[in-house]
């Protein structure tokens, strides 16, 4: 996902990110393998390492536009299903840009479904 850079914020354990993105603003851990430049967009990529379950960190949601967000403890993401594997990890698509795999419990979600997430910060990076 193309994600033009605020700021590095670093101290305090892992460097963050703060991004202005098409669908938000957000401060996310980084994995960065070169130096960034405040104002550049860059193409980040996303791993989550939590396991979505339906009705707890994942609700199916009405609305069909994507959205990042984020309060004091966790990362918001609004997004649709594009495909799930045959052992069960979700693609889960945050942008027309952006394909993001998950893993999920079993049998809750479906192809197409549009979900709201709401994570925890620590489970969500942000690598270039």
């Amino acid at each position: 996902m193309n994600l033009k850079l605020i700021g590095v914020v670093t101290g305090g354990g892992s460097p963050e990110a703060v991004v202005e993105t098409p669908i938000g603003l957000a401060r996310l851990r980084l994995h960065a393998t070169r130096a960034l430049t405040p104002g550049e967009v860059y193409d980040f990529e996303f791993t989550i390492d939590e396991v979505l379950v339906l009705g707890e960190n994942a609700h199916r949601t009405d609305s069909r536009v994507f959205a990042i967000f984020e309060d004091e403890d966790s990362i918001g993401l609004r997004g649709w299903v594009d495909a799930i594997d045959d052992d069960g990890l979700i693609y889960f698509r945050l942008g027309v840009d952006s394909l993001t795999m998950i893993e999920a419990e079993p049998d809750q979600f479906e192809v197409g479904d549009w979900l709201q997430l709401v994570l925890a910060k620590e489970c969500i990076v942000a690598y270039i």
